[in-house]
């Protein structure tokens, strides 16, 4: 796990604990981490989507995660966004486009978190 911290880290141009240029209201990254988690989702019934619960501790409504799904991503599974639901919970919505079910073995998902709260 990496973290960014302090006023002299950068992400991009931007320095940690800068203000967003363009946000709308007073964000500022707080800290920026990386890591890597285990999502197990359950079997999707084809044409629709479904959220898998993932732990992601000291998340918390109102910072931004953002998910890189594995290479060995099931054929007919398609990653279609992710939400921070509550504290230390993060929603990863998975779509089956194939024309059967799909049952997701459980793989190594990385990402990195925007820590705004």
């Amino acid at each position: 796990m990496q973290k960014l911290t302090g006023a002299l880290a950068k992400v991009g141009g931007l320095a940690v604990g800068q203000g967003l240029a363009g946000a709308v209201g007073p964000a500022s990254i707080k800290r920026v981490q990386t890591g890597t988690v285990a999502v197990d989702p359950a079997s999707i019934t084809n044409a629709t989507s479904l959220e898998t619960a993932v732990t992601i501790t000291g998340v918390a409504v109102g910072d931004i995660v953002i998910f890189e799904p594995p290479v060995s991503l099931e054929t007919g599974l398609v990653y279609s966004g992710v939400r921070v639901s509550a504290a230390d919970t993060v929603q990863l919505r998975l779509s089956c486009i194939a024309a059967a079910p799909v049952d997701g073995a459980s793989r190594t998902w990385r990402y990195i978190w925007i820590k705004l709260t």
